[in-house]
């Protein structure tokens, strides 16, 4: 396999992984928001029945998870401008055109790459979050049923 081929075939590769995530993060995000709006349709159906403890400790891991999960879209929402800027850049110059898209392409890829690994973190902990605010919230109302079938 010569060098140029090698080349083609990685950068295909690469092309390819940037979709991927790009579509694995849209995915992701709705049932990450899914989940944000089951946690608070639970609470809001019992948070009058709730201790100051359970309501507080499930807020601020809410919190937590919600404050990573926008701070990670605002972050990806200049990424996508800058994204949006570099096209326009090559459209403003038809003449470097064929050069400023690739350059725009390649640069795309190695971001979004970038981008991948970071996303995991961010996941990671937006996930531990709210899964924590969400076990703390199930052991209440598991409490609380408990509590209402033996009276105690």
């Amino acid at each position: 396999m010569t060098d140029e081929r090698l080349t083609e075939q990685i950068e295909a590769q690469k092309e390819i992984l940037a979709s991927a995530f790009d579509k694995a993060q849209a995915y992701t995000n709705v049932i990450i928001f899914a989940g944000f709006a089951g946690y608070f349709g639970i609470w809001s159906l019992v948070k009058d029945k709730l201790t100051d403890a359970t309501v507080f400790s499930s807020a601020l891991l809410i919190s937590l998870s919600i404050a990573a999960f926008v701070a990670w879209e605002v972050y990806g929402m200049i990424h996508r401008s800058r994204a949006l800027m570099g096209i326009a850049k090559a459209v403003d110059e038809p003449s470097r055109y064929q050069e400023l898209i690739m350059q725009h392409r390649k640069d795309q890829q190695v971001r979004s790459i970038a981008l991948g690994k970071l996303w995991h973190v961010v996941l990671v902990f937006t996930l531990v979050t709210g899964f924590s605010a969400m076990a703390i919230l199930l052991s209440a109302l598991i409490h609380g049923l408990w509590s209402a079938f033996l009276g105690t």
